[in-house]
């Protein structure tokens, strides 16, 4: 039995022959995440999506358990379904699981779908997280607290992490009346960006991804970049706004080599959430969500744009009115856990004034 976890983990699984597909979801979910591929791939593949301790109907971890300790419970899965080479596929933190997988028994491993790892050793935040991690175990991974705090003009919203045993770590960020989205910072000194979702009939949006720095223009190098496609700004075919990687090459771009499957011919961040969000087509039933605890801004948004179209048919102004309420900019912090108000403390990081303007973690 795997080391620091009680107990078989528990899966579920849909087929009874061909070679597995198995999959490994991300935090805070369990297998649940997985309801529609794995029933879409089970036509092909014997899917089975697993719920790693202490997530969903598995076990709860103890204390001092790691990442490769959630590998070899997740073995111990698969050592029950009888079979030779196994695809595995993993989320975040699923994708880290599924790596340990495959350096504990590469013989089995027949392909690796990994999405949302962003691993970098060479980044020194990347070498700090994973020496915590080493030393951590998984238990560092809670389920993230989402918080949002209404605006003048919208909502700032924060998700928060564990940092250390005193601090916590804080990703911010705002939406504000009526399409705008700024991105939580990434580390270090450079540009922020963020979204703008305009309307262009009932059923489609035209999306403008911008960026910018609050106290120096943005260089030729970071210009170059963005143009040519990044995690945050999409590719476009020269001379117009349509992305290069669309529906009509699978979001892939016209020069991508052929693959097995479609997806896994996507290599850039910008270009999957365009593919997630398109192929959802115009028209959702929204009953049909399964929203869980990260998505409590969407409700808030939601409910905001509501009652303004509400208040709008009565007669009031919506908000938002004022440019001035207008002047936040995302950030990364770390902060103290005894901090009485995450927003207060970060009140001035966020106000888009140049002498505020600090680096995020």
């Amino acid at each position: 039995m795997a080391r620091h976890i009680p107990g078989p983990l528990y899966f579920e699984q849909i087929g009874a022959s061909g070679r597995p597909m198995f999959f490994i979801h991300s935090t805070p979910d369990d297998h649940r995440l997985w309801m529609f591929q794995t029933a879409h791939f089970s036509a092909w593949y014997r899917t089975v999506a697993v719920d790693l301790a202490g997530y969903g109907r598995s076990p709860a971890s103890q204390q001092g358990v790691s990442v490769a300790d959630q590998a070899a419970a997740c073995w111990e899965v698969l050592d029950r379904i009888p079979s030779q080479e196994v695809i595995i596929q993993g989320n975040s933190l699923g994708a880290f699981v599924a790596l340990h997988m495959a350096q504990q028994r590469p013989m089995r491993t027949c392909a690796l779908i990994l999405s949302g790892c962003g691993y970098l050793k060479t980044r020194e935040m990347m070498v700090r997280w994973k020496k915590r991690y080493q030393e951590d175990g998984i238990a560092l991974r809670e389920v993230p607290v989402i918080e949002a705090v209404p605006k003048s003009a919208g909502l700032m919203f924060a998700a928060r992490r564990n940092a250390d045993a005193d601090s916590y770590f804080w990703r911010v960020g705002q939406w504000m009346m009526p399409f705008f989205t700024t991105i939580p910072a990434f580390p270090g000194l450079g540009p922020l960006a963020g979204h703008a979702w305009v309307p262009a009939d009932d059923g489609c949006s035209t999306v403008f991804t911008f960026s910018w720095h609050s106290t120096r223009p943005l260089t030729r190098e970071e210009l170059a970049v963005m143009n040519s496609g990044t995690a945050v700004h999409a590719g476009l075919i020269p001379g117009t706004f349509m992305p290069m990687c669309n529906r009509s090459n699978e979001y892939a771009g016209p020069d991508a080599p052929p693959a097995q499957q479609p997806w896994m011919r996507i290599k850039r961040f910008q270009d999957q959430d365009i593919c997630i969000t398109e192929s959802i087509g115009a028209d959702f039933d929204r009953t049909e969500e399964n929203l869980g605890s990260s998505d409590a801004v969407i409700g808030r948004v939601r409910a905001t744009l509501a009652s303004a179209a509400r208040g709008l048919r009565e007669g009031r102004e919506p908000p938002g009115r004022n440019p001035a309420e207008y002047r936040m900019r995302p950030v990364s912090v770390q902060l103290p856990r005894n901090t009485p108000s995450w927003a207060e403390e970060i009140a001035a990081a966020v106000d888009t004034r140049p002498e505020t303007f600090r680096a995020s973690v």
